[in-house]
């Protein structure tokens, strides 16, 4: 069972089935909408709490009893700029350099960092199509799209088993997919549906909302496939970069 997070720029490549996971229309708009206004003010914010946080840890001494106190507002600052880079990301707002990229080669060169963060029952395969068609993207993001990916899938093996990096064309439409799977219990049917909406799988956050949000800005999507029982499968696809007109 296959639920994309969003029709995007090539709906109508698979037969329609359950909502878009993630959803779309008015809703969604202003859910999104309300995303970035909020994590644009509370950046602007956390700029001004994390700088003077920074300033006063350089003014306290060593030994001060209250530099303890402010370096853990400094830390709760940075893990709330985090938050709003997560939201922007949710929102398709965030600021992308893109450039031309090999997916094969971003999961290449992530792949020893993915291993390391796997624990000893996990086992980490890759499979990479030849002739894999480039993509134009933002590096950082998309690096952070297959860690997300992967960490969500790791969890869903608490008990060992085999993670999948798979690269492969699609088409029509010209689009590069690059999925993440799993060999764990599988999503409830119930949950499917919801996969990439924001705190719909437990313990998963904002993570997967965000990576079918980086999907969405770059004109692609993301998608998820699961059976109870038969493992889950999440899938980012990318418009296949055409060079030049």
């Amino acid at each position: 069972m296959a639920v994309p997070d969003d029709q995007g720029p090539h709906a109508g490549r698979e037969p329609a089935g359950p909502p878009p996971a993630g959803g779309s229309g008015p809703t969604v708009t202003a859910l999104t909408r309300l995303a970035a206004g909020v994590a644009h003010d509370l950046n602007n914010l956390l700029t001004v709490v994390n700088g003077y946080s920074d300033i006063l840890l350089q003014d306290l001494a060593p030994g001060d009893p209250s530099r303890p106190l402010a370096a853990e507002i400094l830390q709760a600052g940075e893990r709330a700029a985090d938050l709003t880079r997560q939201l922007l990301a949710f929102s398709g707002r965030q600021v992308l350099a893109p450039r031309v990229l090999d997916l094969n080669r971003v999961v290449a060169d992530a792949e020893a960092r993915l291993r390391s963060l796997l624990p000893p029952g996990v086992r980490l395969v890759t499979d990479l199509a030849p002739g894999l068609w480039p993509v134009r993207t933002d590096a950082g993001q998309v690096e952070r799209a297959v860690s997300d990916l992967a960490a969500t899938a790791r969890d869903a093996l608490p008990a060992g088993g085999t993670l999948t990096i798979a690269t492969r064309n699609v088409g029509p439409g010209e689009f590069v997919r690059l999925s993440v799977a799993d060999t764990g219990p599988g999503l409830a049917a119930d949950l499917l549906p919801h996969a990439f909406e924001p705190y719909a799988l437990p313990g998963v956050g904002l993570t997967l909302a965000t990576v079918a949000g980086f999907a969405r800005q770059c004109g692609g999507r993301a998608e998820a496939t699961s059976t109870p029982g038969g493992g889950t499968t999440y899938a980012l696809e990318l418009p296949r970069d055409l060079g030049p007109a």
